[in-house]
């Protein structure tokens, strides 16, 4: 089990090699989305999130494949996570020549906090939004990407309503 914050991993689509970023349960998914609009890389969950260990999920080991929509088709397997060494820094983690995969460190994702992706600096420059409050727009949009519940969760809720 990594204490950092995220694992990134080589996964082929159609169009390109891409990596993928493991999510622990102690960091905001929002402060990832960057990491994937700088680096390229997918987003991917770590196993065994303890929201997941309950009779709904039913062995299902990750947020996304219990509760919410996937957020990548990429999987990583549970070796190549426990095996991947850590990016300590930015420039670790963008380096073409560097593993392809790795454990973001706590320290990168702070770096990337404050920061919208530069292909939204537009609609947020467009909606008005004053600089010091862009990071939030952005966390907004990211979590309400992440947090788009699958239709078995949508029906336990609709459920739940009556």
């Amino acid at each position: 089990s990594h204490s950092a914050v995220a694992v990134v991993h080589p996964c082929s689509n159609q169009r390109q090699s891409a990596a993928a970023v493991l999510l622990p349960p102690c960091c905001p998914p929002a402060l990832l989305l960057p990491v994937h609009w700088i680096s390229g890389r997918v987003l991917h969950e770590e196993f065994d999130h303890f929201l997941t260990k309950n009779g709904y999920c039913g062995g299902n080991v990750t947020l996304d494949s219990c509760y919410f929509e996937p957020l990548t088709r990429c999987r990583l397997s549970r070796e190549e996570a426990a095996a991947a060494p850590t990016f300590e820094t930015l420039d670790q983690l963008l380096d073409p020549a560097g593993p392809r995969i790795g454990v973001l460190d706590i320290n990168v994702m702070a770096e990337l906090r404050p920061n919208v992706p530069k292909r939204f600096e537009q609609q947020v420059e467009e909606r008005g939004v004053p600089n010091k409050r862009r990071h939030y727009w952005w966390r907004a949009q990211a979590i309400a990407y992440i947090i788009r519940p699958n239709a078995r969760t949508l029906a336990e809720l609709d459920t739940r309503k009556r």
